[in-house]
């Protein structure tokens, strides 16, 4: 109640540095006087500038994130490895030559990781070799057809367990 009347009776048109009738406590507990921050609270710009700065900045960093997750979605949707082992007659039944046409056609990437070639018609050979797909449909349809290959030509398609990492 001390200052009601004070506070009251005192000029509120006035700058703030020329209400020197308000009490002390009073004075102090003024934020802000016809639309500006007084001396004491004049801090808290700077605050809002360095919280937009970090506003800012977070945004920014938000961007790059959705920029790179946009980059890198396919491999997050379904990328696929495998490393396959084909044994036979894999050249004079032209078996490898269609193997490769179907990678190409299906859009898997590929390596040969070993060769073992047959040097005498009763010798077969064999090739290991990495595969990769941006979509996980897209290596099971060429495996299967693969497999329909391999099974016409009595070529032996495995699935290796373990194999150097696709480059």
């Amino acid at each position: 109640m001390q200052f009601v009347k004070p506070v009251a009776h005192s000029n509120a048109t006035l700058d703030f540095a020329d209400q020197v009738d308000l009490p002390a406590e009073i004075r102090a507990a003024v934020i802000c006087c016809h639309g500006n921050l007084t001396p004491k609270y004049e801090y808290i710009t700077e605050l809002r500038r360095i919280r937009d700065i970090a506003k800012q900045h977070q945004q920014d960093y938000m961007t790059h994130v959705q920029e790179a997750e946009r980059k890198t979605s396919s491999l997050r949707r379904g990328i696929r490895f495998a490393t396959v082992i084909f044994n036979g007659h894999l050249f004079d039944t032209k078996f490898f030559n269609t193997a490769i046409d179907i990678f190409e056609r299906c859009n898997i990437d590929f390596r040969v990781v070993e060769w073992l070639v047959g040097t005498k018609n009763q010798n077969t050979s064999q090739v290991t070799m990495q595969l990769m797909a941006q979509e996980a449909q897209a290596l099971d349809e060429a495996k299967g057809m693969i497999e329909k290959e391999a099974v016409a030509k009595g070529v032996i398609v495995s699935e290796a367990e373990s194999g150097p990492a696709f480059d």
